[in-house]
């Protein structure tokens, strides 16, 4: 038979307070997403990875690599996240997405539903170093 706490509820003496705040110890690390935001979008996560597009070897009569020249430098940004109510008509390949004070490019939009899930939405962008604006962020 269940317990009836409506008179007496239990008492967890500061669980409350271990739930609500997190503490950290040690090395504290950054924790989760800071600040990002796209309208529409619940943002789970994000990633950037910057490269250059042309990467040219030099080898000796060994074939030891005696320098390296790269050119074409971009950078390539990934965002997932849950759809709010609708995604908004400007994501989609070929618009501009404005992130973390950076525009790029969106080369790619998928998304994806299913019974008794969110819908979820998956956006790649570039930036590139040609285009002056679309240049990536040092």
């Amino acid at each position: 038979m269940a317990e009836d706490f409506s008179n007496n509820p239990p008492q967890f003496d500061g669980l409350e307070d271990t739930l609500t705040q997190a503490k950290e110890y040690g090395t504290i690390l950054k924790y989760g997403l800071d600040g990002l935001t796209l309208a529409g979008i619940l943002i789970d996560s994000y990633s950037r990875s910057v490269k250059h597009a042309n990467m040219e070897e030099i080898v000796d009569q060994n074939g030891i690599v005696t320098g390296i020249r790269m050119s074409d430098g971009r950078a390539e940004i990934s965002v997932s996240g849950r759809v709010k109510s609708t995604v908004s008509a400007m994501v989609k390949a070929g618009a501009v997405l404005s992130i973390n004070n950076e525009n790029a490019l969106i080369t790619e939009v998928s998304l994806s539903a299913g019974s008794k899930e969110f819908t979820k939405v998956d956006i790649k962008a570039a930036c590139y170093e040609g285009i002056n604006a679309l240049k990536p962020l040092s």
